[in-house]
């Protein structure tokens, strides 16, 4: 069994979870007067979407395990 190719495909498929948690913003024309900007939102990485991502990499390793095992 080749558990590098599967390790490496959870690992994408990972990645590609945890990434898609943040889809691309779209740019708005900003207003000419605005005297208090709001806040920006936290864009760190949250725990959860790291969690997701690695539940995802999980499943797609067993389901990976299974089908070539």
């Amino acid at each position: 069994m080749n558990f590098k190719l599967l390790f490496f495909f959870a690992v994408v498929l990972g990645l590609f979870a945890t990434s898609s948690a943040y889809p691309e913003p779209n740019p708005e024309p900003e207003p000419e007067a605005d005297p208090e900007p709001e806040p920006m939102a936290d864009p760190r990485l949250k725990w959860k979407h790291i969690s997701r991502g690695l539940d995802v990499a999980d499943a797609a390793a067993n389901i990976a395990g299974l089908w070539w095992g």
